[in-house]
């Protein structure tokens, strides 16, 4: 379900829920293990109007999602 329909649900704010979900996420994944990454690629998705954008760093040859960003300051900062 979307956070906002969470918060709903139990009758929390979403920034409750959000935080919970991040924290539960960093738990079970941990950092990101950047070896054996080979070939990458980049790519910049249309999230909105009004030219708003998140980057999307992947392992070319598994398609696995190695970094993301909601915008393009940050594209230099994933290694």
């Amino acid at each position: 379900m979307p956070i906002d329909q969470v918060a709903k649900h139990f009758n929390l704010d979403w920034k409750t829920v959000k935080e919970i979900d991040k924290t539960f996420l960093e738990e079970k994944f941990g950092e990101t293990d950047y070896t054996n990454t080979g070939y990458i690629a980049v790519d910049e998705i249309s999230i909105g109007k009004h030219h708003k954008y998140m980057t999307v760093v992947l392992d070319f040859i598994t398609g696995r999602v190695i970094w993301c960003s909601k915008n393009r300051q940050h594209v230099g900062s994933i290694y």
